[in-house]
C-alpha cells in the first residue's frame, strides 16, 4: 500500500504537465470563440443591421484577440508562468465588464442586468476549474462575484423606478437571488479540479507501484547475479588449481640421481610419495614388481606369480 503525499514532486509535475496541456487547448478554444464572435459581427454589419450589442462586441473583441495572441506567443516561447492563470481571470472579467458597460450605455441599464453576456461569468469560472488549481478557481469566483454585483450596484441608480416597482426581480432582491444561484453553480466547479487531481493521484500510485516492482526485480536480479558470479568464481578457482597441477605434472622434474628424491617449487627435496601427495589428489600405495619379488622371495616367487596371473585371467 502506498501513501500519496499531495505535494510530492512527481504529483506536482503531473499537475503542471496536464495543466499546461489543458491550457494550450483552452487557448485554441479562445481563438475559436474569437472567430465565432467576429463572424457574427461581420454578418451583422454585412446586413446593415448591427444591433447595439454587436457594436459593443466589436469594440471589445480586438482587445480580446490581442490578448489571445500574446498568450499564444508566451506559450510557444515557454514563458507561461503560474501568474498567467490569475492574469487570464482578471483580463477576461475586465473585458466582460467593459462589454456590459457598453450595453448599459448604448441600450439601457435594464438590458445590462438581463443581458445573456452575464452567463459568461460561470464560464470563466469553469474555464479556470480545468487548471486544477483551487486557488485560481476561488480567485475567479471572487472576481466574478465582485464584477457581477459591482456592475449592478453602479447601474442600480439609473434603473427605471417604475420598472423596478413592477418587476421586483429587477432590483436588489432579484440580484441577490441571481448572485446566490451563480455562486452555487460556480462552487460546484470545485469538483472538477478535485476529480482531475484524484485521477493524477491514481496515476502517481501506479507509477510508484511500477517503481517498487522494478526495484524489487532489480534487487532480485542483482542477488542472482552475485550468486552466479560467486559460483563461477569458485569454479574458475578450482579449474585454475587443476590447471596449475597439470602444468606442474607436465613440466620437468628435478630428481636426485642417487636417492631419487624430487625437488619441489620451494626448493625442498621430497620423497616421491610425499611429492605426489602434496601435488595432487593421488594417494600412493606400495607393492612389489615381479622382478623385485623374485629377488626378495626366490623360494616362492614363481608359484605366487603364476597364481596372481591365474586370478587376473579369471577376473
Amino acid at each position: 500500500m502506498f501513501s500519496l503525499h499531495p505535494r510530492s514532486t512527481y504529483f506536482q509535475a503531473l499537475v503542471d504537465q496536464e495543466s499546461l496541456v489543458i491550457y494550450e487547448r483552452q487557448i485554441l478554444l479562445r481563438w475559436g470563440f474569437t472567430l465565432v464572435v467576429a463572424f457574427a459581427i461581420a454578418l451583422a454589419y454585412f446586413t446593415d443591421h448591427p444591433a447595439p450589442a454587436v457594436e459593443s462586441a466589436s469594440y471589445v473583441l480586438p482587445f480580446f484577440a490581442a490578448y489571445n495572441a500574446w498568450l499564444h506567443w508566451r506559450t510557444k516561447r515557454g514563458r507561461l508562468g503560474k501568474a498567467a492563470a490569475y492574469l487570464n481571470v482578471s483580463v477576461d472579467h475586465a473585458l466582460l465588464c467593459a462589454y456590459l458597460v457598453q450595453i448599459s450605455w448604448r441600450m439601457s441599464p435594464e438590458n445590462m442586468v438581463y443581458s445573456s453576456a452575464n452567463a459568461i461569468f460561470p464560464f470563466i469560472a469553469l474555464y479556470s476549474a480545468f487548471r486544477m488549481d483551487f486557488w485560481v478557481l476561488a480567485y475567479s469566483i471572487l472576481v466574478g462575484m465582485f464584477c457581477y454585483n459591482g456592475l449592478f450596484w453602479l447601474n442600480y441608480p439609473h434603473l427605471d423606478p417604475a420598472l423596478v416597482a413592477a418587476l421586483p426581480e429587477l432590483g436588489w432582491d432579484g440580484q441577490i437571488f441571481r448572485s446566490l444561484y451563480l455562486l452555487t453553480l460556480e462552487l460546484i466547479f470545485f469538483f472538477i479540479p478535485a476529480y482531475l487531481r484524484h485521477l493524477l493521484a491514481m496515476e502517481e500510485i501506479l507509477f510508484q507501484e511500477k517503481e517498487e516492482l522494478q526495484q524489487r526485480y532489480q534487487v532480485d536480479l542483482e542477488r542472482e547475479v552475485e550468486a552466479k558470479t560467486a559460483e563461477l568464481r569458485q569454479a574458475n578457482q578450482e579449474l585454475q588449481t587443476a590447471l596449475d597441477e597439470v602444468r606442474t605434472l607436465e613440466g620437468l622434474l628435478p630428481i636426485c640421481s642417487r636417492c631419487k628424491k624430487i625437488r619441489d617449487d620451494k626448493g625442498r627435496w621430497l620423497a616421491m610419495e610425499q611429492y605426489l601427495d602434496n601435488l595432487s589428489n593421488v594417494r600412493v600405495t606400495h607393492g612389489l614388481c615381479e622382478h623385485c619379488f623374485s629377488i626378495i622371495y626366490p623360494d616362492i616367487a614363481e608359484e605366487v606369480i603364476l597364481h596372481l596371473k591365474d586370478l587376473d585371467k579369471d577376473n
